[in-house]
């Protein structure tokens, strides 16, 4: 106990000196900074180093320069950092500009691009915003470094209507909140090829200012020059600092590690990773991030397919990589994409197998999802159903690691782990009865008399994931024989169901 209470205070002591020095005028902090400030000697500095690393790397303020040696506090290193936007055809003739990927390295993780807030330098006035309604592969190419499992959420965030018309296209059109820009285009004669100087006012709120950057100043040895130290510092991080992160984190981390890109910018991330990039955005299960170009490819190998018919002059069609559309699949909640994907485990099995993974100091999601649903491939209708079942499937994972009561659970979790048993072998038969459908012939009155047992189970576990709220007078014994019970059951009925599959053998 005494052993638990020092790690407890010593985490406690480590995150209020982070803090502390965040509130200091630091830019960059180390951990030997964080160690000195607790005043720890050398010998605690050494042993609490890796604590003091997971600490700044969780600490939502800060962002990774150089991995487990120094860090950015980021409000401080955008505050007036520049960067610039270069509005497309599509834009000027509406008279809007998209917020979409443009803003997001430069504020709060916590806020969606429509969250924006934006001023014309030396105005008190914010841009106004107004909602537009456009096809999909219009509105794709100004969200794409969101990553595919962020750009679903906000879509679906910002338009209920955008989840239904997406199951009913390929290409449906969405509403979307953009900024009204008709006065300042119609001021300043904006044309295409100008730009927006934007200028990081409040990086926790989305708080940004902006001027012309008139297109004619830009000279083609000032891009190349910005591209190529652009394209260095990103090397490094997706092949040593990041690989495989999310492209957000990855371009945060560049400008942590480069912040004189953020003085001066010749170019816009559009024109830097949506054009003729020497990176390409890998989109898979796992999420979306940047990767490096292999010399020898072919460009019409890549996802950013070349087509200088393009309407917004970046000679490139947006396309979605390949598996990734808007959606047709049913989204919504978990429970009703699981009946739709999984049918043969529903909700309360799906909680106990997370929950005995739980109890059994198994921690890890991939460890949870590959016993759930094994070798198994789910059929998603298209990339926004997967992506909106990993991201429930991911918060309702963290929501019960984070309220587990480990303390409650030692007589429910008991219980509970023989149903799960026995659940993960009625999945493991069911599969392989699926198999062979089409040339088995099994009685109607197995799969009854399985069903009432599943019932039965299903009350139980119902009882089970909640230890938390079980009087102190329940009868667990009577509890734990009722369960042993059914399962006796069960497993008759599997038997039964068993000697079919060998049988076929």
């Amino acid at each position: 106990m005494s052993q638990a209470k020092k790690t407890v205070l010593s985490s406690l002591q480590i995150e209020n000196a982070i803090d502390e020095l965040i509130a200091q005028n630091s830019v960059v902090l180390t951990v030997e900074d964080v160690a000195c400030h607790c005043k720890l000697s050398d010998s605690e500095q050494a042993e609490s180093a890796p604590r003091i690393v997971r600490e700044m790397n969780c600490h939502e303020a800060l962002l990774t320069i150089q991995p487990g040696q120094s860090f950015a506090v980021a409000g401080k290193l955008f505050k007036n950092a520049e960067f610039l936007v270069v509005p497309s055809s599509f834009e000027i003739e509406n008279n809007i500009l998209v917020p979409g990927h443009r803003f997001v390295p430069f504020m709060d993780k916590e806020l969606f691009p429509s969250d924006v807030t934006l001023r014309e330098s030396g105005a008190r006035r914010k841009q106004s915003a107004r909602e537009i309604a456009a096809p999909a592969e219009e509105l794709i190419k100004y969200h794409l470094l969101l990553g595919a499992e962020t750009l679903f959420d906000f879509f679906a965030a910002e338009n209920a209507d955008n989840i239904d018309t997406a199951q009913e296209s390929s290409n449906p059109t969405l509403k979307l909140t953009v900024l009204d820009m008709k006065k300042f285009y119609a001021e300043t004669a904006f044309a295409e090829g100008d730009a927006l100087l934007i200028r990081v006012k409040d990086y926790r709120n989305g708080e940004f200012e902006f001027s012309l950057y008139n297109g004619k100043t830009r000279h083609p040895q000032q891009l190349q020059a910005y591209q190529l130290k652009f394209e260095k510092s990103l090397e490094d991080i997706t092949e040593k600092y990041l690989p495989g992160a999310a492209v957000i984190d990855q371009l945060q981390v560049l400008f942590a590690q480069t912040p004189e890109l953020l003085k001066n910018p010749a170019m816009s991330l559009d024109e830097l990773l949506m054009s003729d990039s020497a990176f390409d955005i890998a989109m898979d299960q796992d999420g979306s991030t940047l990767v490096k170009r292999m010399e020898d490819d072919p460009l019409e190998d890549h996802h950013h397919h070349h087509d200088h018919d393009c309407s917004c002059g970046c000679h490139h069609d947006h396309e979605l990589p390949d598996n990734i559309t808007i959606g047709s699949g049913q989204t919504g909640s978990l429970e009703s994409m699981l009946a739709k994907l999984y049918p043969m485990l529903n909700m309360v099995e799906l909680d106990a197998i997370l929950l005995d993974n739980l109890k059994n100091y198994d921690l890890d999601f991939n460890s949870f999802y590959a016993r759930a649903f094994g070798e198994n491939a789910l059929p998603f209708a298209d990339g926004m159903q997967e992506a909106c079942f990993f991201n429930e499937l991911e918060e309702r994972f963290e929501a019960m690691t984070e309220s587990y009561p480990r303390e409650y659970d030692q007589e429910c979790g008991s219980i509970r782990a023989m149903i799960v048993n026995f659940t993960m072998e009625r999945c493991t038969v069911l599969a392989e009865l699926a198999d062979l459908a089409g040339e088995l012939e099994v009685k109607p009155e197995l799969f009854e008399a399985l069903a009432e047992v599943v019932l039965l189970l299903d009350e139980a576990l119902m009882i089970a994931n909640n230890p938390a709220a079980i009087a102190e007078d329940f009868d667990f014994a009577e509890f734990r024989t009722g369960v042993e019970n059914a399962l006796e059951s069960g497993e008759e009925a599997l038997s039964a169901l068993r000697e079919i599959l060998d049988g076929d053998d």
